[in-house]
């Protein structure tokens, strides 16, 4: 905000994100909003004419990009985010150069926002290549610094270092997708190396529960109980499964086991791409009731959107959508969809 007092550019992009949230939320015409994206855009574009790469412009691109996003506007996302990865391209060339100091923890931020853009949108528009290059494994160091900058305890930077190594995972995931999608087009015997991949990437997803605060947390908050390992194939009238919630202690957490689990349903998909869970007795399957038992759990006010969108999308894949489990999808899509639109300006039938 204190930025957006001195840019006209990030000002407008602020009134039109917080115009499309409020107005959402009570029905109210959208025309505000596109009113100051509009301006925004016309600022932007005279800026980046100009050369005049700051990190102020990343940001107000950063959010035009993910207001596109939620609305499904496919066309303005792509564009944004092609965008976004040119400006970050220059940024980190004047850094190299010496002609700018080291990035600020809010740059930092959206970088780290940005990658989740882009692999979200190569999830939700499959086949579409990612933009930005994969992040490389185990780059704790790398943003323990910055982090520290932003949060109020070193659990907080240690919780953020684990979400971010699945967000990194989940798009170096989205890069082999895409590798495996050419593969099996041009390759009379592509498996083999597709399963060396995925391996590769499962071996990684494994190793993100041994992560001390991660082990810690699931030994504390008995993510799933002995007694609950068994799961019904019915579903209640109302809710997701018959069978007793998954309580987790810690909401957070909660979310962010969802998001692992949702990770291994993508990696699983990469090595066998059929919609469905193949078995009642899969992996697949198993996590996409655990999500599902997790987020009843949690209730409606506990929206945590964007990663929340992308697991419930996954879900639902694994669930074979209404096709192959039209009771249980309806009630994912049902439950879960009209809630996010009572806190997040959502495209109801885009995700539908």
């Amino acid at each position: 905000m204190r930025r957006a007092t001195q840019d006209k550019a990030l000002f407008h992009t602020v009134l039109s994100v917080s115009h499309l949230i409020a107005d959402s939320h009570e029905r109210r015409s959208l025309l505000p909003a596109l009113t100051h994206q509009t301006k925004a855009l016309a600022r932007l574009q005279k800026s980046i004419t100009a050369i005049n790469i700051t990190e102020t412009i990343a940001i107000a691109v950063a959010m035009l990009a993910w207001l596109n996003m939620i609305q499904s506007n496919r066309e303005a996302m792509r564009h944004h985010l092609h965008g976004l990865f040119l400006i970050f391209q220059e940024i980190e060339k004047r850094y190299k150069q010496g002609m700018k100091e080291q990035p600020s923890a809010l740059l930092m931020q959206i970088w780290r926002f940005s990658l989740r853009l882009d692999l979200i949108a190569t999830i939700f528009f499959y086949p579409r290549a990612p933009l930005f290059p994969a992040v490389k494994p185990n780059q704790d160091d790398l943003h323990r610094e910055w982090i520290r900058l932003t949060v109020r305890s070193d659990e907080e930077v240690e919780w953020a270092l684990a979400a971010f190594a699945l967000d990194d995972l989940m798009h170096r995931a989205t890069h082999i997708a895409m590798k495996a999608a050419e593969l099996r087009q041009k390759s009379d015997n592509p498996e083999p190396q597709i399963i060396q991949w995925t391996a590769e990437l499962l071996e990684e997803h494994s190793l993100w529960r041994k992560r001390k605060i991660v082990a810690d947390s699931i030994e504390a908050h008995q993510l799933v109980k002995e007694e609950d390992s068994t799961y019904s194939t019915e579903f209640s009238p109302s809710f997701f499964v018959s069978y007793p919630t998954i309580h987790p202690r810690n909401n957070f957490f909660g979310n962010l086991y969802n998001s692992w689990r949702g990770v291994y349903i993508f990696i699983d998909l990469i090595a066998l791409p059929f919609i469905g869970p193949g078995t009642r007795q899969s992996q697949r399957y198993k996590y996409a009731l655990e999500i599902c038992r997790t987020y009843s759990s949690l209730g409606k006010s506990d929206m945590f959107p964007i990663g929340k969108i992308t697991t419930v999308f996954l879900t639902g894949i694994a669930l074979g959508g209404k096709r192959h489990s039209p009771v249980e999808v309806t009630s994912l899509l049902e439950w879960m969809v009209d809630a996010l639109q009572d806190h997040f300006p959502l495209n109801r039938s885009a995700v539908v």
